[in-house]
Order: structure tokens, then C-alpha cells, then sequence
């Protein structure tokens, strides 16, 4: 399985984010409130029913979460923003929706229009989720590579209220105008964001030739907090160095007051620009025992699913004691200053036993076993094979 930056994931141990759930099933209904005819709805089925078909059909996507359930981890590694975020596939899935609301309804004649609103709906969720991290397989079955714009954090305030207010708005009364121009800030706003995000690579470029690098990857991904806030990453081998950044932040304040929340920590972990502190990461540790265990474990044939589901993975930690040892991976798209990766897979053994898959409980430090699954099962097999950017 391969990623792909367009140029150049959700928690692995959560489902999905309500939050985010909502702001797809408006921004179809956005959409939808967008055209005239349907907005307006004179003939056939009510503006109402326009907007459901088109809120339940964002939503659709995000069914292949009743997989989450039968394996976790196998879940985010392989099925998760596959075959039901697939542009292939999309036409079957409106099709589907559209027969069912026609079926439901008894209003065949209204057929093509349902077709045409589950396609943009549908549509309008595979384009945010391609904003964030993770990775879309747009191509799927046929392909598993993942495509990602990295621009907005997956749960970015600004994007849903550029949604849910005029959303609400045209609920009293329908507003096709209204609803237009909120797309089109919309548009923009991402637009801005993918900017942004351009400009800050830009930086851990300038970054990683100062430091005589001959040859590594950039990254800058969205962060908590802010729209202007980026981790810039760079890449060579093993080796990262990372740094926090605001981009709408100035000079450093002399003497600034030491922040007194978790809210305020998290805003002053991000710095100016010029002023950023870079912090080196390892995959596999530097010390020669640390390598050594962590290596072990990255290639134990039982962390494959973790393997192809970290695409920045950098060692955690390791934890010994009398009896037992653990060795603990994150993925570095997922580590937010102040907030607990969700993303901490590890194996542990007890002495000169065999090493157990584990993982980090999201809300407490408690060390969670994870069962057996159904390893043998990844995903469809691709037809083409792209390098990974």
C-alpha cells in the first residue's frame, strides 16, 4: 500500500470523529441548498427531502465504519477511505441511494434527481477528507494508493463554521445565493489552506539545505489549535527533525507569561517562523540496545498492519522492567503537543518470551492487548503499484 501527496488519516484507536460526521452531512446539504431548482422545489419531492438525500449521502462514506468494530487496527491499516471513497465507485453508491429514496418515496420520476444530488453529496465528502492527512484510496479497488492534500486539520472550526452557519440559515429559508457564496469561501478557504501549507514546506526545505542535507522528504501538516499553525518535518532515512510553527505569529515576545492551561500550552507549543525550535526524532532510537529491540519489533511479522498504516513513524518509547519489556511506535501525523497520540502501537514480552501486539489506551496511559483479528485479511489486491513521494 502506497501514499501520495498530491504535490510533493482518523485515530487508530477511535471511530469517528461526531464532530466531523456532522460537518460532511451539512456540507452536502450546503451543496444541495446550492441549486436553484432543487432549493426552490416547486415540483416533486420538498426542498426537505432534497436536503436529507443530500446530508444521509455525505454521509455514506463513512459507513465502512462498521468495520472498525470486527478489527480496529486492520480497519485504519487497509479498509478505511476505500472502496465507499472511491471515485470509481461513486456512481454505484449514488445509484444504490437514488433507487432507495425513489423506493422509499415511491417517487421514481424524482430518480435522476436523487442520482444527481448523492453524487455531489458523496463527491463533497471524499474532497474535504482529501484535505486532511490520513489518505484517500480515490482509486479503489483497483488501486490502494492514498491521496492527500494535507491543508486542513480533521477538525478544523473555521471549515465547519464556513458550513454550519449558512446551513442554518437556509433551513428558516431558502437561500440558493447564500448558499453559493458560502461554497465559494469555502473553495477558497481550503485553497488558502493548501497555500499555506505549500509556503510552510517551503520552509523545512530551507531548513533541511542549511543543515547540508544532500538528499530528504518536507512535510508540513496541519495542526490543533489554529489554521496557521503547521508541523514542518523533515525527512532523511530514519532521521527527523521537526519544528512547530504558526505562520501568523510574529516576532517572540520578550518574557512571555509561562502559559497556565492546557489550551495555552498547546498555543504556545507553535512558534514564529524564525523563531522555531527544531527537534530531532528517530525511527529506531539511537542508542544501540534501543535500536536493536525497536527494530525487532517494526519488523515482527504481527506489526505488518502497523507498519502500513504509519507513514511518519518514529520510535516512542521503550519500557522495561523486571519482567517485561515494551517497545512503543507513533506516527508522526498524529502527535499533537499536550494531547495523547492516538496512534501508539507497540509489542511487549515478558522475559525471553514471545512479543505480544499491544497498544496505548487513548485515555489513559493503561497498555491495551490487541487480539488477533483477522491478520490474514488486508484489502483488495491492487492492480498497480505506485513509489511512494
Amino acid at each position: 500500500q502506497t501514499y501520495r501527496p498530491v504535490i510533493g488519516q482518523k485515530p487508530a484507536n477511535l471511530p469517528a470523529d461526531p464532530v466531523d460526521t456532522v460537518t460532511h452531512a451539512a456540507l452536502g446539504a450546503l451543496l444541495v441548498a446550492a441549486v436553484p431548482r432543487i432549493a426552490e422545489a416547486n415540483r416533486g419531492p420538498s426542498r426537505a427531502r432534497y436536503l436529507l438525500v443530500g446530508a444521509v449521502a455525505a454521509m455514506f462514506p463513512d459507513s465502512d465504519y462498521g468495520l472498525f468494530w470486527l478489527d480496529p487496527l486492520h480497519f485504519h491499516a487497509y479498509w478505511h477511505r476505500g472502496i465507499t471513497h472511491s471515485l470509481l465507485m461513486l456512481p454505484l453508491w449514488a445509484t444504490l441511494l437514488a433507487t432507495g429514496w425513489s423506493i422509499c418515496w415511491r417517487q421514481w420520476r424524482a430518480w435522476l434527481n436523487f442520482f444527481l444530488v448523492s453524487t455531489l453529496a458523496i463527491g463533497s465528502h471524499i474532497g474535504a477528507d482529501l484535505t486532511t492527512v490520513y489518505g484517500t484510496q480515490l482509486w479503489s479497488p483497483f488501486s490502494d494508493t492514498r491521496y492527500s492534500l494535507s491543508s486542513n486539520f480533521v477538525v478544523d472550526p473555521v471549515f465547519s463554521a464556513l458550513v454550519l452557519i449558512p446551513l442554518s440559515l437556509n433551513l428558516k429559508r431558502a437561500a440558493p445565493a447564500l448558499a453559493r457564496v458560502a461554497s465559494g469561501l469555502l473553495i477558497c478557504y481550503v485553497a488558502g489552506q493548501f497555500v499555506a501549507s505549500q509556503y510552510a514546506r517551503q520552509l523545512a526545505d530551507r531548513h533541511g539545505q542549511a543543515l547540508g542535507l544532500a538528499a530528504f522528504d518536507s512535510y508540513a501538516l496541519p495542526q490543533p489549535g489554529s489554521p496557521a499553525h503547521r508541523l514542518l518535518i523533515i525527512r532523511r532515512g530514519e532521521d527527523y527533525w521537526l519544528a512547530r510553527v504558526n505562520l501568523l505569529a510574529g516576532e517572540p515576545a520578550v518574557g512571555a507569561p509561562a502559559p497556565e492551561s492546557r489550551l495555552g500550552s498547546l498555543y504556545n507549543a507553535y512558534h514564529a517562523p524564525v523563531a522555531a525550535p527544531w527537534q530531532r526524532r528517530t525511527q529506531f532510537g539511537r542508542d544501540p540496545r534501543a535500536r536493536a529491540l525497536a527494530t525487532e519489533v517494526w519488523w515482527h511479522s504481527a506489526f505488518s498492519p502497523v507498519r502500513d498504516f504509519a507513514r511518519l513513524p518514529a520510535l516512542s518509547g521503550i519500557e522495561e522492567g523486571p519482567d517485561e519489556t515494551c517497545v512503543w511506535f507513533t506516527d508522526l501525523r498524529y502527535d499533537w503537543p499536550t494531547i495523547r497520540p492516538p496512534f501508539v502501537y507497540g509489542m511487549c514480552r515478558a522475559f525471553r518470551g514471545p512479543w505480544q501486539l499491544y497498544r496505548k489506551s487513548w485515555w489513559t496511559d493503561a497498555t491495551v492487548a490487541v487480539p488477533a483479528g483477522i491478520a490474514g485479511i488486508k484489502a483488495m489486491p491492487s492492480a498497480t503499484t505506485t513509489a511512494r513521494e
